[in-house]
């Protein structure tokens, strides 16, 4: 009796490991898809979840996005060695990557470009100068230079 138990669960333990075709697996899908990781500058991170929603269903994968200021990016990629692609939002971080060996290759995929923005219809009617800046009429935010590259073109513009 203690030999047919015995050998009863010994089969148990083997059964799982002949009986199911791993290429036929449901878990299979989710365990096998590849990921690729993107360091996404702040700005272009909505755009860049559309485009990664697109590219999940065609290509059966998972784009994991980072997303942050581009010098925040650029420190977490020097730091890390650890990504796929990295987009920030002004090519001197490119550079800075390259220079240090973080990054292998670029290649320009698109540009930004520094505006003013304002509420919906411009009710305050907020003309394009730049002193507007200063007189003290309408509130301002203004990007940091050390993490951020829309921080970086505002001062120079200013």
């Amino acid at each position: 009796m203690y030999r047919i138990l015995l050998l009863f669960c010994a089969c148990l333990l083997f059964l799982p490991q002949v009986g199911c075709d791993s290429q036929q697996s449901p878990l299979n899908n989710t365990l096998a898809k590849k990921e690729l990781l993107l360091y996404c500058g702040t700005t272009m991170a909505p755009a860049m979840r559309e485009i990664a929603d697109i590219f999940e269903q065609r290509n059966g994968c998972i784009v994991k996005i980072i997303s942050d200021g581009s010098g925040a990016l650029c420190r977490s990629l020097h730091i890390n060695q650890v990504g796929d692609l990295y987009l920030p939002g002004s090519e001197s971080y490119i550079d800075k990557c390259l220079a240090d060996g973080t990054l292998v290759e670029a290649q320009q995929v698109g540009s930004n470009r520094a505006v003013l923005m304002v509420a919906k219809d411009n009710p305050l009617r907020i003309t394009a100068d730049l002193a507007n800046f200063v007189n003290g009429n309408y509130r301002t935010m203004v990007g940091l230079p050390e993490s951020g590259s829309i921080g970086q073109e505002t001062q120079l513009i200013l």
